[in-house]
């Protein structure tokens, strides 16, 4: 993909950000599907957030925001497609986040270290497969 479609499709997914107001239980979240730092701040403990840091395991063990569960792209593809990089199948992602602890009802703040731009990967993903309760952290590790 060359650089001007990359941004392109950036600018759709941030576009797209905005139009979603979410609850858990007595928890609201601002509208839309991004989170400022202050407001993950205030929620971050509550037991139906899960805070998801998509980077590799080496970064993340460099350090990460306490609590967070580490995923990156390996994980949610699909090891028996023809194409590498093809995003894992529902009942794949499904085993995933089962085995990570991670219910329905959950919330997740995903984050990376670049922007956003892996993060969005896996909020797409999640997306696609109709787990909309996810956000991503503005300013991602840097606003930790």
């Amino acid at each position: 993909m060359n650089f001007k479609k990359s941004i392109l499709l950036f600018c759709v997914i941030l576009t797209l950000l905005s139009c979603k107001n979410g609850k858990v239980n007595d928890l609201s979240l601002s509208e839309g599907y991004l989170i400022e730092f202050e407001e993950f701040d205030s929620i971050s403990s509550h037991e139906k957030i899960k805070i998801i840091d998509f980077r590799k395991e080496a970064a993340y063990a460099n350090g990460h925001i306490p609590g967070a569960l580490q995923l990156w792209r390996s994980d949610i593809e699909d090891p028996a497609a023809q194409s590498a990089g093809m995003m894992a199948s529902p009942r794949q992602l499904e085993q995933l986040l089962q085995r990570l602890g991670i219910q329905p009802e959950d919330q997740l703040v995903v984050y990376d270290d670049k922007g956003g731009s892996d993060a969005a990967r896996l909020w797409w993903i999640l997306q696609h497969y109709n787990f909309d309760q996810v956000y991503l952290l503005d300013g991602g590790l840097r606003s930790w």
